[in-house]
C-alpha cells in the first residue's frame, strides 16, 4: 500500500476543513458519521454483525456506501452470511489499532 499518497490525500482534505467547497461537498458526512460512531462498537472477541448492520441503518445518505455499482456494506453482510468466522477473523485484524494500519490493510486485501 502506498501510504504517502495516503498520507497527502489526508493532508490536503484536513487543509480545506471549513473552506466553502468543504462545507457544500463534505460537512453532511461529518454528522452522519457521528451518528454511526454512537452505534459502532467493535468488541474482539464477540460477534459482531449484528452492531455491524445497525451502523449502516443511520438516517441521511447513504452515497458513501452504496452508489452506482458501489456497494461495500451489502458485500460484506454476505460474506458474513456466507463465511461467519473469516469475516470476522478478517474484520478483527483490520480493525486492530495496535498493529501498523498498512500492514492491516494489506493482511485484509489477502485474507484467505
Amino acid at each position: 500500500m502506498k501510504t504517502e499518497i495516503l498520507n497527502k490525500f489526508w493532508s490536503d482534505y484536513k487543509a480545506n476543513f471549513g473552506s466553502e467547497n468543504f462545507i457544500k461537498t463534505e460537512e453532511y458526512k461529518w454528522g452522519l458519521f457521528k451518528d454511526m460512531y454512537s452505534i459502532w462498537n467493535w468488541q474482539k472477541d464477540q460477534s459482531n454483525q449484528e452492531m455491524y448492520k445497525q451502523t449502516f441503518l443511520v438516517d441521511g445518505p447513504k452515497n458513501l456506501w452504496q452508489s452506482g455499482n458501489f456497494f461495500p456494506t451489502a458485500m460484506l453482510n454476505w460474506f458474513w452470511e456466507k463465511y461467519p468466522e473469516e469475516t470476522e477473523k478478517a474484520m478483527n485484524i483490520l480493525l486492530d489499532e495496535a498493529q501498523n494500519l498498512s500492514n492491516r490493510t494489506e493482511f485484509f486485501i489477502c485474507a484467505k
